[in-house]
């Protein structure tokens, strides 16, 4: 099977990027940030989620001891106690620009306490992949000096979930190309879109700790869900909203460590088409922006989607298969 070059860099360590330094070999840590995340970048304010508890609401950090850390082109907070992104909010321009250097390395972002973050640790000879929430890709646009500045805070491991190889590699095309869709098949105005993205954390996720982890590393819990919302301006009609979840729970419950090849797992991912209200009760956040333009309930209440009808939780498998 043909694999995404960066994918088999990652699994090996390497990076194709040479570090960056003053001359005397002594390396620099590249500045990290920017404006990120616009709340009107489609012309309506879609604000950031917010947490739906104060337990919620204290268990997120930002960078510098704010609420929200900002990045060329995204933004996001993170949760403490699980070391890894509430949330991610970030914009396309279709008007994408190509960096003349595409690689960097991952990198700790030094505006938030490290012991709140996820390192190489978690990645290293296990099965998972450094997982991008803010796509790479969708971050390359505004002139080739700001595209490579924001390939290169994507690269921060608060943008990076534990996304199992499989998963990482195989996922549904559509879930990984979903923007990609949008700008082919819809007239979007202005050729811009605005998204929110994340892991979904429950009770039931499984706590890891690598075998080579250093003593005293915590046991991180492994996210079996990820959710994207996208929202773009419809030349025709307007303002749309669209909310999916995905799963990687049966390749999590195996084996997570290896050092040797093995047979890939190709049993088919679902993605589902849902409504913002049940991302909403299952992650803990609240998009009172976005649900006013959510597609899915308003299919719902047209009769489109009975109560009750097994449309309501019917597999995405094709464009054409999205309400919108």
């Amino acid at each position: 099977m043909a694999c995404a070059a960066h994918s088999v860099l990652e699994k090996l360590d390497v990076t194709l990027a040479p570090p960056s330094g003053r001359g005397d070999g002594a390396v620099v840590e590249r500045v990290i940030g920017g404006d990120g995340y616009d709340v009107n970048f489609i012309g309506v304010d879609l604000d950031l989620p917010l947490p739906a508890t104060q337990k919620m609401k204290d268990d997120l950090i930002g960078a510098d001891g704010a609420a929200i850390a900002n990045y060329t082109h995204f933004s996001l907070a993170i949760r403490k106690s699980k070391r890894m992104a509430a949330f991610v909010g970030w914009n396309i321009d279709g008007n994408i620009t190509k960096p003349d250097s595409k690689e960097a390395s991952w990198q700790i972002d030094p505006r938030i306490p490290k012991e709140y973050q996820l390192d190489n640790t978690i990645y290293r000879h296990t099965k998972f992949d450094r997982g991008h929430v803010a796509k790479r890709e969708d971050l390359l646009w505004g002139g080739k000096a700001r595209a490579k500045r924001a390939n290169d805070d994507s690269f921060c491991y608060t943008n990076a979930t534990p996304q199992h190889e499989n998963f990482n590699r195989l996922a549904p095309a559509l879930w990984k190309s979903l923007e990609d869709e949008i700008f082919r098949q819809v007239p979007v105005a202005d050729l811009r879109i605005a998204l929110i993205g994340g892991p979904i954390f429950s009770a039931t996720d499984r706590q890891f700790v690598p075998s080579a982890a250093p003593a005293g590393f915590q046991p991180v819990s492994i996210p079996k869900e990820f959710f994207k919302i996208v929202a773009y301006r419809d030349n025709a009609s307007g303002v749309k909203v669209l909310a999916f979840r995905l799963s990687q729970a049966e390749l999590v419950a195996g084996k997570l460590e290896s050092v040797t090849a093995e047979s890939l797992d190709l049993a088919p991912f679902e993605m589902y088409q849902v409504s913002v209200a049940n991302i909403e009760a299952a992650t803990g956040l609240r998009f009172p922006a976005f649900k006013p333009f959510d597609t899915k309930p308003a299919a719902e209440r047209v009769g489109l989607e009975a109560e009750g009808s097994s449309r309501q939780i019917r597999p995405i498998r094709s464009f054409g298969d999205i309400v919108r």
